[in-house]
């Protein structure tokens, strides 16, 4: 991935010690089943870095006349795309730690996500 990521990025690209952290990051922060999202599933949201593919627009109105040919497809459309979820999230997490701008990004008590650019700002005079 690292690989990939500095072919794409060039010398501004993530480091292995970059990756492992946001590994970390996104594996701890990822929701199970919840009405709160996680600092993870908010950077997702905002940034919509997963299922932004025709395919899943596709999957979601595919059903038979009952609806059970989408609710037996979910299954494996989930083991499919889970996936690729993980990979995309570590890629923009280990971006954001690389560039110091994870610092800036956190959840309000009311579920929302907060970018304070002002931490940005103050980060780069140091």
């Amino acid at each position: 991935m690292t690989r990939a990521a500095g072919r794409l990025l060039g010398d501004n690209g993530f480091t292995t010690a970059d990756a492992a952290k946001a590994y970390g990051i996104v594996m701890g922060n990822t929701g199970v089943s919840s009405d709160n999202w996680t600092l993870v599933e908010a950077l997702n949201h905002f940034y919509g870095m997963t299922r932004m593919d025709a395919n899943s627009l596709a999957y979601e109105l595919n059903s038979d006349r009952k609806g059970y040919k989408g609710l037996l497809r979910r299954g494996a459309y989930w083991a499919t795309t889970a996936p690729d979820f993980l990979n995309r999230m570590v890629f923009i997490v280990a971006q954001m730690i690389h560039d110091d701008c994870l610092k800036a990004h956190h959840m309000s008590k009311d579920g929302e996500l907060i970018y304070d650019w002002t931490i940005m700002f103050i980060l780069r005079l140091v």
